[in-house]
This record gives structure tokens, sequence and C-alpha cells, in this order.
């Protein structure tokens, strides 16, 4: 069987070769390696194409289209092996696991294999995120923990999928962030029989780069000002697909997670408080029903909160 790795590649000097070097290092398995650069301002281009030179594995697309769903459209467009999978070019993926994802799908009927995986912050700390054991998951027991799982998580780059099952899914260039778990809904909404095997090891390590949210930030993650970017994909898969009841429940489970969690320790305008505490009450009943299931320990502390703000809320 063979790899197709998708790398989208933005102002990624700085990263690039060591995300690339933990791809082409993979042993015991064939593999190409997809590289997308979209509109760098950087020496991305460059970088990219000099690897091109010295690794026939290495395949180079180049577009002015910004945005990482269309570049990773362009790598599902040119796609020549068995097995896609995803890495980002600021993050790199463990020594060696390919051979292993190989061998699960060859043992297996799975359509999909999610691993664990590892965050990795500027200061080097690490925070593993990965279940104790394997375990086979239907499509809609995936769509749940897509949405709420952190050891599943909505990413694309901890998960390998089976090209024949998928052929012809594609990213919503229309979304801008959770475009990701938009494409898992895609994937299992069209294979709905499909098996989903978690493999309970640790495949990728996520850079997390993040500062802290500047208000500039935090306005950019609003759609016309006070509608949350995440908390509209979710409504869009309620409209876009035909889920069960219990997926249902997950996905207002979510929206009552980002919302609550948007109000705690932000400063926010009016509208963008008003909108998130609509939010809150309409979906607090999923809260109640499923905050046992996910990390309860927080979900105590969400709780807090939400008693702390109830008389705004309940106000606005």
């Amino acid at each position: 069987m063979k790899f197709s790795i998708i790398v989208p590649v933005h102002n990624a000097e700085k990263t690039i070769l060591r995300c690339v070097n933990s791809l082409a290092s993979q042993s015991g398995c064939d593999k190409e390696i997809l590289l997308i650069e979209n509109g760098s301002s950087d020496s991305s281009y460059e970088i990219c194409r000099k690897l091109t030179e010295h690794q026939d594995q290495i395949r180079l697309f180049r577009t002015k289209k910004s945005g990482v769903s269309s570049a990773r459209n362009i790598g599902l467009d040119h796609i020549s092996g068995d097995i896609i999978c995803f890495c980002d070019a600021d993050d790199y993926y463990e020594q060696d696991v390919l051979a292993e994802i190989e061998e699960q799908f060859k043992r297996t009927d799975a359509a999909i294999i999610v691993t664990g995986y590892r965050t990795v912050s500027n200061s080097t700390e690490y925070k593993s995120r990965v279940k104790e054991c394997d375990s086979i998951l239907s499509a809609s027991e995936f769509q749940c923990r897509v949405l709420n799982d952190v050891c599943v998580f909505g990413s694309v780059w901890n998960k390998f999928y089976r090209a024949d099952d998928f052929k012809g899914v594609r990213f919503n260039e229309g979304i801008e962030l959770c475009e990701d778990t938009y494409f898992n809904f895609c994937c299992t909404v069209s294979h709905p029989e499909c098996k989903i095997l978690y493999k309970a090891m640790i495949t990728y390590n996520y850079v997390n780069n993040e500062q802290g949210l500047t208000n500039q930030r935090l306005d950019a993650l609003f759609i016309d000002s006070k509608r949350l970017k995440y908390i509209d994909v979710c409504y869009r898969v309620l409209h876009d697909f035909d889920v069960s009841g219990d997926v249902e429940e997950n996905v207002r489970y979510a929206i009552f997670g980002h919302a609550i969690n948007f109000l705690h320790g932000n400063d926010l305008d009016q509208d963008k408080k008003n909108t998130l505490c609509k939010e809150v009450r309409g979906n607090f009943r999923s809260f109640l029903k499923l905050m046992w299931e996910y990390n309860p320990r927080y979900n105590v502390r969400r709780f807090v909160w939400l008693m702390e703000a109830l008389p705004d809320i309940i106000r606005i």
C-alpha cells in the first residue's frame, strides 16, 4: 500500500524542513509527499523546490489560492496512493509510524484509522492525547467523538483515510475554521457503514504556537461581528447532514461548550455576549445530558462559570 501525504505550505520557511524530514524518513512503507505551496511571502517555495530536486517521492504544486482547504483539495486531486493522510507544515510525524498504520489497514476493514497525538508548546513542554486501548467506532460514534473527544479530535492530521472509500470527498473552501471537522463528517456521511479504528498510539506532533488571543484575533473568530465560527460549523453540520439524535445531542453539547468557553474570560462586546448567551440557553439540556461523558472535571468548572454568569445570561 502507498501513502499520499498532503502538506499545505504557507510561510513555513522555519519549519518545513523538519516537517518533510519527518515524513521522508518514515521507513518500511511506500509514500509520496505532496507539498502545496499557496501564496507564501517568505522563502517557502524555494525550499520546497530544492527538496524536490533531491527526493523523487516529493511532488510540489503551487497555487495563488489562499487557505488550507483549497491547498488540501489540490493535493486530493493529485494523489496516487491507497492511504490519504495530512500534515501541517509546522508540525511533524513521530518516527516510523506509517508502517504500523499500513499493517492495521491490511489486517482490518477500517476505512479510517485514528491515532493519538502530542501537543508541543513553544517551551518544548508536551501533552499527550491518546487513549489506553484500541477500539472500533461506528460512523455515528466517530462523529460524536470528532466533536467532543480530545483524543479523537476534529483534525485530519491524526487520521488516515482509505482512498478508495472517499473518492470525491473534498474540503469545503467556504469554511475558515473547523474545516477538518466538517470534512470528517463528509467522509462518514458519504460512507455511513464504514468502520473506524482507534489505534492507541501517537503518530503526530502538533506544535502549538499560540501566544494568547489579542482583541484583533478574537474578533477574527467571529462572523458578522457576533457569530462564532466554531458554532457556525456546528450549525452547518446540523443543516447539511441528516445526523442521528445522538449525534445532534453531541453537536449541541459542542455548541454549548464553545459558547460558555468564550463567554468566560474574554472581553466581548454586547452583541457577541447576547449571541453566545442565547446559545448557552438553547443548548443547556444537551450539556447536562453529556457533561459526565466528556472530561467531567472540566465540565464541573464550566458549570461553576455558568452559575456565576447566570443572572446576566437569563437577563440577556
